[in-house]
């Protein structure tokens, strides 16, 4: 294969995650990372206010711009957006975030963490992918 990945952790309010679960489509009301995402990137899941992982997955389609309306929100279409394909959690086996922040390098202060989500999408290394993912594994 050989081909580089990459990792990424998007974090929205429970709703609006879960809607983006079901419809399979991330969108922002502005580029920013997204037209470094690539398809076969893979991404973790994660429920902000409660911190919880709630699913992982993969990238299926790369950035494109559509003003198709799917997402809950009234304040914009987010007509940035990218397609994947996720794997939920059941409830009862979702893994509480911020019991693993002081693990991730990309967070470079854990006491202090809250500021890394001002964006709803962080790039991560594979080595933190791997970290949450072996986190939740065995648990679906």
């Amino acid at each position: 294969m050989g081909e580089l990945l990459n990792y990424w952790i998007i974090a929205l309010p429970r709703p609006d995650m879960e809607r983006c679960l079901d419809v399979g489509t991330f969108g922002m009301n502005y580029p920013y990372l997204l037209n470094r995402i690539e398809v076969g990137d893979k991404v973790v899941f994660c429920a902000s206010k409660e911190w919880l992982i709630i699913a992982d997955g993969t990238i299926t389609k790369p950035y494109y711009v559509s003003s198709k309306r799917v997402f809950l929100s009234q304040s914009g279409a987010f007509e940035h957006r990218l397609d994947f394909e996720a794997k939920r959690l059941e409830p009862e086996h979702q893994v509480d975030f911020r019991s693993l922040v002081a693990e991730l390098s990309f967070i470079q202060n854990p006491a202090k963490w809250g500021p890394y989500f001002m964006h709803p999408i962080r790039q991560m290394s594979r080595e933190d992918y791997e970290f949450l993912v072996g986190n939740i594994t065995g648990k679906r």
